[in-house]
């Protein structure tokens, strides 16, 4: 039934690019189009999963009436231009349409459209092959998607892991309806390859609307294409990518030429699609939002000269007042749900991970702290060790001699450990989709930087938008890194950032010598060959699919973690013994709450990570496909949850049989009148006979 959602695109697609007027904007290209069809569509997805909600009525049959009321709706009122495209395909083939359009291509834009195109098939491929085993999939955004199919429901419920709870719900919304469509998971990783796709478009789109050729065009699609992070992500079922697409949408909707003179209709559009973007990673905002306000500005600025200070307020006034309301209403069930679990729109996980008692040292250290985990790259000999030295002794200088920050201070950092100015073997992490490192991309962002600045003070005046984007960026970036404490698993989250920045830089390297950019293109597919055809978790050119058990490939490969395929193991024997054991009530227990003194075993920061510590299994997912696969058709519910979701735990569920991970003696003293059956890191609590 996945063919649904493929079918509500392609008519969502056509829609705006045939009525673009109807949504406020004019002459829309194809690629302009499509992306705005994405956004539509996550809008739609948003507005089924709240609503058949109501009333626990989240199942296939609701998912699937709902999404085929939408393309029957959409196919008829599309009939007359449904046929006119069919026309307008058979004479395009018949006339040799599409070959003489690729003979007007140039050689550096055909390599450009061959290689995106190549990447393509192999991102196809490689979601095909590999299940999803990213650790977060694993321990959030899969099971969440589980417990709303199960609880038919997206309200929020008790767990012990709060991002199951506290985090953006959009792209668990798409998991869920692809998973209630589908009744597997073969197809996950392909939402994100969507996303790729749009961030691609919507990149070389934004370019154009800044004054580039085709040529400058294609270049900012392989800025984005080649982006290490986004790479690794691809075919992931994490939601760094899909957040990009959504903030590119968001931008391609706000550069839209308008078609009615009112500023109201695209402020409202724009404040859809901020919305869309809160909901979909609240990381989206902080990166862009000050790039959406240059381009507000800018085009108040267009309007004041012309029309007068009063009537470009009155603009400015009307988009705002009509974002503001659209983009509350779009955000309004979620955020009201965390409001009255966590008193506000963030929990207590966001919370943690802020810095703490911030001062401009340590503001200014945490960004060139964040800045230094780009340039973990290489095995730490030859020529990479030569390069990170150079960047990262410099930065270590700053860090601890000019700002006098202490990489151990917990008010600014998640990881003590962590050495990030230490030049070592980064090869396997700089090929892990939760770390990585896009150094290429941010010297020459920062090289565009320059040459945009030189360009504006030679008075070339195309260059100041451009420019106030990328000093935009700069401000998103550090406003970012700023706030937020490091560690390890920073860089992807600057994923829609770079997606934004690509046209920026594209016009800056079209001011210069056309043989330098084509060796700078040739410089950045070179270099990001290690993350596509080696990626570390879904290798393209050694393909892991040879595993000795069904639950193998949610771990990841054996090399990442030595104890994959013994866990994984563990975890089918367990779920078969659950399977076996007549219990369809189980529930998933908390094993180290037990070893904390009596008393503080509410006190986060009694844990030695602070709410981060606290959950029940790590891979939870990887339990719910093994009890799939085994027949099993019970119920799992989180229980002795002490997090604010507690409120939330259903009082009436007991389980006849419990799951922890990290059960220790003090934890199974506490329950005698269980048995006890260990399964490596997992161990499973029956009641005795």
């Amino acid at each position: 039934m996945a063919f649904l959602l493929i079918a509500a695109l392609g008519l969502l697609w056509l829609f705006v690019h045939r009525n673009g007027d109807l949504l406020g904007l004019a002459s829309l290209t194809k690629r302009a189009s499509l992306v705005v069809a994405f956004a539509l569509q996550q809008l739609l997805m948003y507005v089924i999963a709240e609503a058949t909600s109501i009333g626990h009525h989240f199942t296939t049959r609701s998912v699937v009436i709902a999404w085929a009321a939408i393309v029957l709706i959409l196919t008829g009122a599309l009939s007359r231009d449904l046929y006119q495209l069919g026309v307008g395909v058979v004479r395009s083939v018949r006339g040799g349409v599409v070959v003489r359009r690729a003979r007007t291509l140039s050689v550096d834009e055909i390599i450009g459209l061959a290689v995106m195109a190549a990447m393509f098939v192999i991102y196809v491929l490689i979601g095909w092959w590999y299940p999803p085993a990213n650790p977060d999939s694993m321990a959030y955004h899969l099971p969440r998607a589980e417990h709303w199919i199960q609880n038919e429901s997206v309200a929020q419920y008790a767990t012990n892991y709060l991002a199951q709870a506290e985090y953006a719900p959009l792209m668990e919304y798409n998991l869920a309806v692809l998973r209630l469509l589908t009744g597997g998971d073969s197809f996950d990783g392909y939402i994100q390859l969507l996303a790729a796709v749009i961030c691609v478009l919507g990149a070389s789109e934004l370019a154009g609307r800044l004054g580039l050729s085709r040529r400058g065009q294609i270049f900012a699609a392989l800025f984005v294409a080649t982006v290490p992070t986004f790479i690794l992500q691809v075919t992931s079922t994490t939601s760094g990518i899909f957040a990009g697409a959504v903030g590119m949408a968001a931008l391609v909707v706000l550069t839209s030429r308008s078609s009615t003179a009112s500023w109201a209709p695209r402020g409202a559009a724009v404040g859809l699609m901020v919305g869309l973007a809160y909901t979909a990673k609240g990381t989206v905002l902080p990166l862009i939002g000050p790039m959406i306000a240059v381009l507000v500005v800018w085009g108040a600025s267009r309007v004041w000269p012309r029309d007068g200070g009063r009537v470009a307020l009155r603009h400015l006034a009307s988009f705002a007042v009509a974002a503001a309301v659209v983009a509350a209403v779009i955000v309004a069930p979620f955020a009201a749900r965390n409001v009255a679990i966590f008193g506000g729109p963030a929990g207590e996980l966001t919370q943690a991970v802020i810095i703490e008692d911030p001062t401009p040292a340590s503001i200014l250290g945490n960004v060139v702290r964040h800045g230094s985990n780009e340039f973990h790259i290489g095995d730490g000999t030859g020529p990479a060790r030569v390069f990170s030295g150079a960047v990262l002794g410099p930065l270590d200088w700053v860090y601890h001699d000019l700002l006098g920050q202490d990489l151990a201070d917990l008010r600014t950092t998640v990881e003590i450990y962590q050495e990030p100015f230490e030049v070592q073997d980064y090869s396997i992490a700089s090929r892990t989709e939760d770390i990585g490192a896009d150094p290429w991309h941010l010297i020459l962002f920062l090289s565009s930087i320059v040459i945009l600045a030189v360009g504006v003070v030679r008075r070339h005046c195309e260059l100041r938008l451009p420019l106030a984007l990328a000093l935009a960026g700069v401000v998103g970036y550090v406003v970012f890194a700023g706030t937020i404490k490091t560690g390890t698993y920073g860089n992807r989250f600057y994923i829609p950032l770079w997606v934004a920045l690509a046209p920026v830089v594209a016009v800056a390297m079209s001011r210069l010598p056309r043989n330098l950019v084509r060796v700078v293109a040739l410089l950045l597919v070179v270099a990001c060959l290690p993350q596509l055809l080696d990626n570390y978790t879904r290798p393209f050119l050694h393909p892991a699919r040879d595993f000795t058990t069904p639950l193998e490939g949610y771990y990841g490969p054996a090399g990442l973690h030595p104890w994959a395929k013994g866990e994984a193991e563990a975890a089918a024997r367990l779920a078969n013994r659950i399977a076996s054991s007549g219990c369809e009530r189980l529930g998933i227990d908390n094993g180290w709450l037990y070893d904390l003194p009596p008393g503080t075993r509410e006190d986060f920061s009694a844990w030695d990570n602070g709410a981060l510590q606290n959950l029940g299994i790590w891979y939870e997912y990887s339990l719910w496909v093994g009890l799939r696969d085994a027949g099993w058709e019970g119920e799992i519910q989180h229980v002795n949850v002490v997090n604010a979701t507690e409120e939330l735990e259903d009082r009436d569920f007991q389980p006849c049989a419990l799951v922890s991970q990290g059960a220790t003696d003090n934890y199974l003293a506490a329950h005698p009148n269980w048995n006890a059956e260990r399964f490596r890191a997992m161990t499973l609590l029956l009641p005795k006979v």
